[in-house]
Order: C-alpha cells, then sequence, then structure tokens
C-alpha cells in the first residue's frame, strides 16, 4: 500500500483533514529573461533576469465534511510565509504563503479542490543540523573539516567551534581558495 503524502502547514497537520491527491512543485526557476530590442537589426539585447514568485500547488479531497472548510480556512489565514513541509521529501522545508480562493468541488462526495503556495524567497532549506569533526583515521589527527553543500544555492556557514588544546588560530577556505 503506498502511504499517504502528509503536509504540515505552520505546525497544523493539514492531513488531518485532507488527503493530498498531488503536491506539484516541479523544477521552478523562479525566473525569467530581460531583453531590449535592437535598433535596425534582428534579435535582442539579454540583459539579465528578473526573480519570479515560485508557486508551488497542492491537489486534495476533504476526509470528510464535519466543519473540514472552516478548519481549513483557519489553518491557512496566515499574514506572511510559513514552515511547509511534506513527508515525501523529509528534512525539507519551504516558507509558504497560502493565496487566492480555494474552490471546493462538490461533485466528490466531500468535496475537493486546490491550494496555492507562493514561495517567496524560492528556495527550501535543510532542517537538519550537521556536525562534523576532525577526528583522528588511523591513528592520525585530520588537520581539516570539508563541508559539503549539495544544495543549489549558496549558502552561509554558522559554525561553533570547540578547541582541546590551547589554539588561537581558526582558517577557514572556501571553494574559491579565499582564506579567513
Amino acid at each position: 500500500m503506498i502511504e499517504q503524502n502528509r503536509l504540515t502547514f505552520n505546525g497544523e497537520g493539514l492531513s488531518e483533514i485532507i488527503t493530498v491527491s498531488k503536491f506539484n512543485k516541479g523544477v521552478r526557476l523562479g525566473r525569467s529573461s530581460n531583453y531590449q530590442k535592437r535598433n535596425r537589426r534582428k534579435g535582442v539585447d539579454r540583459l539579465g533576469f528578473t526573480s519570479e514568485v515560485v508557486i508551488f500547488t497542492t491537489d486534495f479531497m476533504f476526509k470528510d465534511i464535519d466543519n473540514k472548510k472552516e478548519r481549513l480556512a483557519e489553518i491557512l489565514n496566515v499574514t506572511e510565509p510559513k514552515a511547509l513541509t511534506n513527508s515525501s521529501e523529509p528534512g525539507i522545508v519551504y516558507y509558504a504563503f497560502p493565496v487566492g480562493d480555494i474552490d471546493s468541488d462538490e461533485t466528490s462526495i466531500f468535496g475537493d479542490g486546490t491550494i496555492t503556495w507562493e514561495i517567496p524567497d524560492g528556495v527550501s532549506y535543510s532542517v537538519p543540523t550537521y556536525t562534523f569533526t576532525n577526528e583522528d583515521i588511523n591513528g592520525i589527527f585530520q588537520n581539516y573539516i570539508t563541508v559539503d553543500n549539495p544544495g543549489t544555492e549558496p549558502m552561509e556557514l554558522e559554525m561553533e567551534a570547540r578547541f582541546t588544546s590551547d589554539n588561537g588560530f581558526l582558517g577557514i577556505e572556501s571553494s574559491d581558495g579565499t582564506v579567513r
């Protein structure tokens, strides 16, 4: 049996009142190109790109009819983006803002509809915190730690260092060779 896709928004389990039939996020780049026309020449000059709001949709069906529409409206009534998690992507959170009206099609027994989510910053965030250490390997204490960012966006490194001896230096080398 296939496990149902479970959504949580702003700490509330949406899957308690709706059954998600489709969580559509596709591959959204959230940008469009800007061009300038050329005088008396074919083609255009590309000026760069403009960011756009990334949009996801959730198709759903209410689990039963008892005040579920009012409860869904109460959960989605927020004034700023809130955490949206999806069980098919464990450890990932989006900061989403529900927009538009949700028309409920009453042709099914309990009604179904679509929630439209705007993701203003256009990215997802990793929830887990990772710990890297320079443990000894085969009896040799390592003098470096490699931190890998497998994401698609640059990230800020938040680091806490604990020294086991009297040492006053911590050097950090970025991927471009800069040492700080």
